[in-house]
């Protein structure tokens, strides 16, 4: 763990002499710490931060690039960290379903790929980072966390449609549940039809 991280020692305050409150807003006054919303000792507890001092908090923290691509293996946009893109979302919690997908190599909510590492080192992202188009992004990921695994469905090697998960591909094809992941675990076809978690 960096210095940053634990946090620096810059003075030990006796409490009989000192008001503690009275010592901690004196060096917020004198360092003007970026990361406090509030100017005062005491009063920042409990004060969410800013969305802005959120991400800029990760991407300090940050170990790496990470990057976002669509069900087609398109780089969409680079982002500083998990952490800035689960913030974005609405909860830190969903670091977990995003590294989860990342190891796997699954979609995230049946839409995005999420990678440490490249898939092509030529490839320059189509979205920039913190613009309103990355922010568009966002919001497609939030109105998509009701779904877990969609299924791509092809053809006679055709591509016909994307379901929102395996019931209601059950539903619109009247092919059980059991017969979709079956096929889908074997990689194997039934009555002409392929079923997928992957759009390529």
């Amino acid at each position: 763990m960096s210095e940053e991280e634990e946090g620096v020692i810059i003075e030990e305050v006796n409490l009989e002499l000192f008001n503690l409150e009275e010592r901690e807003t004196f060096w917020i006054k004198q360092i003007k710490p970026e990361y406090n919303a509030i100017k005062e000792g005491a009063r920042n507890l409990s004060v969410p931060h800013l969305l802005e001092t959120l991400l800029k908090i990760s991407k300090n923290r940050s170990s790496g690039v990470i990057y976002i691509y669509d069900e087609f293996k398109k780089l969409l946009v680079t982002i500083p960290s998990l952490t800035s893109l689960a913030v974005l979302l609405g909860n830190k919690s969903i670091t977990i379903s995003l590294k989860r997908a990342m190891v796997s190599g699954s979609l995230f909510r049946s839409s995005w790929y999420i990678s440490k590492h490249p898939f092509n080192l030529d490839e320059k992202p189509l979205i920039e980072f913190s613009s309103p188009e990355y922010f568009d992004l966002i919001e497609k990921m939030k109105s998509q966390k009701h779904i877990r695994k969609a299924i791509f469905v092809f053809k006679d090697g055709e591509f016909i449609c994307k379901y929102d998960g395996i019931m209601e591909a059950e539903k619109a094809l009247k092919i059980s549940h059991d017969t979709i992941n079956e096929n889908i675990e074997k990689n194997t076809m039934y009555k002409g039809y392929r079923f997928s978690l992957h759009r390529v």
